[in-house]
């Protein structure tokens, strides 16, 4: 793997490049964690096939993301993201001793964000409670659903119909001490943080595939920005055709 910005060109391990990523990440702001957008699409700016995102990135992607979510406190994702997706908060055994070792739990918190609940509780995941786990539901959530979603693990309730981005931040932030915040999708919340001006940061992997899906999932959806967001690069590196970029989300 090599590094292409900033120059000069150096050579790394290939997935060892976010190894001391937890050192490099600012303080978190006030109010709410530093958030961070981790998402892989393909040449064409497709982040789904047939709605899921496995099969665009490769080994050495998967294996950067489990070191960029050792770097935080908390994984976050959609509820559709959940549904599509076999998703989790594991970061490997190496990886867990090291957290250890910074006097972190062995992984980050998993959080789920739903508008109303409405997930498949007869999967696996929710076989039985866990520790590390956090559901953050819309005020109108069904009282049942609650009840599951509380037995899962930590259940916070917005005090709207929808779990508005500064009350679900903020939540994270105060009650659960999270500091760091990796979203993992989906584009539907990546598009509501970015307009409410709360990602501070983008992981990018850019897979050389096309995917050619017709109006497939892109990055981003949901609500228009009210101008254009600047980003500067901050580390960029490539493998086997694969890149890997970091940008810091401008003001």
């Amino acid at each position: 793997m090599q590094r292409v910005f900033p120059g000069p060109p150096v050579e790394f391990e290939p997935g060892a490049i976010y190894d001391d990523l937890h050192a490099d990440l600012p303080e978190s702001p006030a109010g709410r964690p530093y958030v961070l957008l981790n998402m892989v699409t393909s040449v064409d700016g497709k982040a789904a096939i047939d709605g899921s995102a496995a099969g665009i990135g490769s080994a050495t992607d998967q294996r950067l993301m489990r070191a960029i979510r050792a770097a935080t406190d908390g994984v976050l994702v959609g509820a559709g993201t959940f549904r599509a997706d076999k998703t989790n908060s594991t970061v490997g055994r190496e990886r867990e001793a090291a957290r250890v070792a910074r006097g972190l739990s062995p992984r980050p918190l998993a959080i789920l964000l739903s508008r109303d609940g409405d997930l498949p509780f007869d999967r696996e995941d929710f076989a039985r409670p866990q520790p590390n786990r956090v559901s953050l539901v819309g005020g109108k959530t069904p009282p049942e659903r609650r009840r599951k979603l509380a037995a899962w693990g930590r259940l916070f309730a917005a005090p709207t119909p929808e779990p508005e981005p500064d009350w679900a931040l903020r939540t994270l932030r105060e009650e659960c001490g999270v500091r760091h915040l990796l979203v993992e999708g989906g584009p539907q919340i990546n598009g509501i943080l970015l307009a409410a001006g709360a990602v501070d940061e983008i992981c990018w992997t850019l897979a050389p595939k096309l995917i050619g899906s017709g109006e497939g999932l892109t990055m981003l959806t949901g609500p228009a920005l009210d101008s254009p967001r600047p980003l500067v690069l901050h580390t960029a590196y490539l493998h086997d055709g694969e890149f890997f970029f970091r940008y810091r989300v401008g003001r």
